[in-house]
């Protein structure tokens, strides 16, 4: 359903060329399900083999069955999209309104530099009651490996 949502509104308002098509979606999973789902080949999809009945008469379903996968296809090609967290984009507005003097480049919330501040603040905050059951999966944890994959 999101996919046949996006593929009707791509082709009913169709962008210039060398624009980008931006799309918020709420996870990298679905970022990722979309530009493949994108790119399938509504042609294809279509493309099943008629199922004769008789001299030269049609089966009324198959004729059913293409017209449903051509309606589940997507564009053929999946190029010019910018899929975003709406984070990120929402950032990148910031920088684009603000300047790229006022604003920098990454947030302070970007999933990279809180992986890093978590991996800094995960000792301190051990000593507390709340975070006991931890304790014991960090126990053995010389190379802070437990520490990066809790924090990631």
């Amino acid at each position: 359903m999101l996919r046949d949502l996006v593929v009707e509104w791509m082709q009913r308002y169709p962008l210039a060329p060398l624009e980008n098509e931006i799309i918020l979606v709420q996870s990298n999973g679905i970022a990722q399900w979309l530009k493949l789902a994108l790119a399938a080949d509504a042609k294809l999809a279509s493309e099943q083999p008629d199922v004769q009945q008789g001299e030269g008469q049609r089966d009324e379903r198959a004729d059913e069955r293409g017209r449903a996968d051509k309606a589940h296809g997507g564009c053929g090609i999946a190029a010019a999209l910018e899929i975003s967290l709406p984070a990120r984009f929402q950032w990148q507005v910031y920088r684009a309104l603000l300047g790229r003097q006022a604003v920098p480049e990454t947030s302070p919330f970007d999933k990279a530099r809180l992986l890093w501040r978590l991996m800094r603040l995960l000792p301190q905050v051990m000593a507390q009651r709340e975070y006991a059951p931890l304790l014991g999966f960090l126990a053995d944890d010389g190379d802070r490996r437990k520490r990066f994959q809790l924090a990631e």
